[in-house]
């Protein structure tokens, strides 16, 4: 593993990036002190069904007693407004 200063690294960062994708791990540092260590990013393949039995909806929303606009409307966040015409 590679060790490059921070000076460098800001210099060359398109170069940095292009190793590191490469499969190649940098340590950045500053005064001979290990800082960061720079890996590329593994992209995680989406799993259908990972949540479920996570997440439980109660009831059916869609036959509430009360709207949606409703909840919204009535919330604290928008108090009903003073005509002011």
């Amino acid at each position: 593993m590679e060790t490059v200063n921070v000076h460098d690294a800001i210099s060359q960062l398109l170069a940095l990036i292009n190793r590191v994708l490469s499969d190649e791990k940098k340590i950045i540092s500053r005064n001979n002190q290990p800082l960061v260590e720079l890996t590329p990013l593994v992209k995680q393949k989406r799993i259908p069904g990972k949540l479920k039995d996570k997440i439980k909806i109660l009831g059916n929303w869609e036959e509430s007693e009360v709207s949606a606009n409703e909840l919204f409307i009535n919330s604290v966040m928008f108090p009903k407004e003073k005509n002011t015409n």
